[in-house]
């Protein structure tokens, strides 16, 4: 399995998100859910201490300004400053920390909210 496999499923046992329902990896399904969370991630790189830095993305949607919040901090709280990862078969997750808050981006073409987050994960 991939890192973001390992890491969305990670995300869905803490917080009750549903792969490919309701939590999707790096896109949006054409008959996804009004309420639904993405998770990116872009190229990682190898920093001075020898851990892989990868940036990850979270991006939270729904129809109200509130439940869309609520649903972007439910995956912040579980991540921000995250030390020792378990359950991510191959990968030694050292920590999690959040670049930004999240977000407000405003509105998409269904007129949900969308709030993102951006988090560093130090790995090995």
């Amino acid at each position: 399995m991939s890192f973001l496999t390992d890491f969305i499923d990670f995300i869905a046992e803490q917080t009750g998100l549903i792969v490919d329902t309701n939590l999707f990896i790096a896109a949006e399904p054409v008959d996804a859910p009004d309420s639904l969370t993405i998770i990116t991630a872009s190229g990682g790189y190898e920093n001075e201490s020898g851990l892989q830095l990868q940036p990850v993305q979270v991006i939270s949607k729904d129809l109200t300004f509130l439940s869309a919040q609520t649903l972007a901090y439910k995956v912040h709280n579980i991540l921000n400053h995250k030390p020792g990862f378990s359950g991510l078969d191959g990968y030694s997750i050292f920590y999690c920390q959040s670049i930004t808050m999240p977000q407000c981006l405003g509105q998409d073409e269904r007129s949900r909210w969308i709030f993102s987050t951006n988090f560093y994960i130090r790995r090995k």
